[in-house]
């Protein structure tokens, strides 16, 4: 009887068994000291999470260029929103133990660490690139499906409260064959 080796077994990609969540991160910039300013979730299941952050005094980095791209007033965080300690806590209760993946790469990557070091603190979950669960059909298919996601919603992109049910919607449909036609 022959046994298979292990890089030779064949394993399912990832997302055929693997429900994602989906996490996207706008920032005061895309520079050196830029800080978040805007983290969503989005589940499998549709529910979402969103949170406004208030800078800290020493996240002096501001954008006009990234202003104009998510609309976002640094005014608006200042007043009405969580600072940045609240926030850490509620990801860290939300997302405990759980892989979450971004489209942003390194940058959302750096915008989490910033966000979590900033309060002295450490994220409860593991951030990865949404590549690394997508097979090649779906890396081919992404951007069709990504718009038909997009026109069927109706949203306007460059808000995390935004982009996480849109990049969650066109993961869930990219897992179908015929995703890229619904």
């Amino acid at each position: 009887m022959l046994v298979p080796r292990n890089d030779m077994t064949h394993k399912p990609p990832l997302s055929a068994t693997h429900p994602a969540i989906i996490i996207d991160i706008e920032a005061s910039g895309c520079g050196t000291g830029s800080n978040p300013i805007e983290i969503g979730v989005a589940f499998p299941d549709g529910n979402t999470q969103c949170y406004l952050i208030k800078p800290e005094n020493n996240w002096l980095h501001w954008s006009k260029k990234a202003e104009a791209v998510h609309g976002i007033k640094q005014e608006t965080l200042i007043e009405y929103d969580s600072d940045a300690r609240t926030v850490a806590q509620r990801l860290n209760s939300l997302l405990r133990g759980k892989t979450v993946y971004s489209n942003g790469g390194s940058k959302d990557v750096s915008w989490l660490a910033t966000l979590f070091e900033a309060v002295e603190n450490i994220p409860l979950s593991r951030i990865e690139t949404l590549t690394k669960i997508l097979s090649p059909m779906q890396m081919d298919r992404w951007r069709i499906i990504k718009a038909n996601v997009i026109r069927n919603l109706g949203l306007t992109l460059h808000r995390a409260s935004v982009n996480t049910p849109i990049l969650q919607r066109t993961y869930q449909r990219s897992l179908n064959p015929l995703g890229a036609t619904e």
